[in-house]
C-alpha cells in the first residue's frame, strides 16, 4: 500500500492533535498581523493487517522572515497590497523545512491552523500534498482552492471544534522565571 493510497478519512483525534500542535506552533509567528501554524504529516501503509497508517510529523512552520532577516516583532511589518511581504507564510515555511532536513512530503496532509491562501495553496500542492486539514477561516473564500483541490483528488477540510489551548511554553519562558535556581545554586547543592 503506497501513502498515496492511504484514505484520508476523517479522525477527530488526529485532527485534534495536529492542529494543536499547528496551534502550538503559530504562537511563534514573528508576524502580528497573524499567527498561523502549519504540520505537515506523513500517512504511509503499516506492515501489519489490521493496523491504522503510521502518522509522522514531517516538518513544522509557522509565520515569520526568512532565517537571517528581521522580523515583523523587531522591525515592523513590510505591508504591500494590504498585505505583510516580511513574512513567509507558516505552510510555506513548513515546506521549505521540510526540505531543509530532506523530508519528503508527497502524499503528506498538511494541518493548519487557517485556510491556505491560494498561493500557500499552490506551494503544498507542488510540495505533492494530498490533504489539508484547518481550523479557521482566514480572508475571503477563494473558490480556486475547492475547485482545484476536487480536480486533483486533494482533501480540502475544515474542522469546526473546539481545540484545547496550547500546554504553556516549556523552555521559552524557562530563563525568564527570577525564582528559578541558577547555574552556581546547582552547583553548590542548594536546591532541593
Amino acid at each position: 500500500m503506497t501513502p498515496a493510497s492511504v484514505v484520508l478519512l476523517p479522525s477527530p483525534r488526529h485532527d485534534s492533535l495536529y492542529l494543536g500542535l499547528a496551534s502550538a506552533a503559530a504562537r511563534g509567528g514573528t508576524c502580528p498581523r497573524a499567527k498561523v501554524g502549519c504540520v505537515l504529516v506523513s500517512i504511509g501503509a503499516t506492515h501489519m493487517v489490521g493496523l491504522p497508517p503510521v502518522r509522522r510529523v514531517l516538518a513544522v512552520g509557522y509565520n515569520g522572515a526568512p532565517r537571517g532577516l528581521a522580523h515583523c516583532v523587531d522591525v515592523g511589518c513590510d505591508l504591500r497590497n494590504a498585505r505583510c511581504d516580511r513574512a513567509e507564510h507558516a505552510e510555506r515555511n513548513a515546506v521549505y523545512n521540510a526540505a531543509a532536513v530532506g523530508a519528503a512530503t508527497e502524499g503528506a496532509v498538511a494541518y493548519v491552523t487557517h485556510r491556505p491562501c491560494w498561493p500557500c495553496f499552490r506551494a503544498l500542492v507542488q510540495a505533492g500534498i494530498r490533504g489539508i486539514v484547518y481550523q479557521e477561516a482566514y480572508g475571503e473564500e477563494d473558490p480556486r482552492l475547492v475547485e482545484t483541490a476536487e480536480a486533483l483528488g486533494l482533501v480540502l477540510r475544515q474542522v469546526v471544534q473546539e481545540l484545547p489551548s496550547p500546554a504553556p511554553p516549556l523552555f521559552t519562558d524557562f530563563y525568564d522565571i527570577d525564582d528559578e535556581p541558577s547555574l552556581g545554586d546547582w552547583e553548590a547543592g542548594g536546591t532541593s
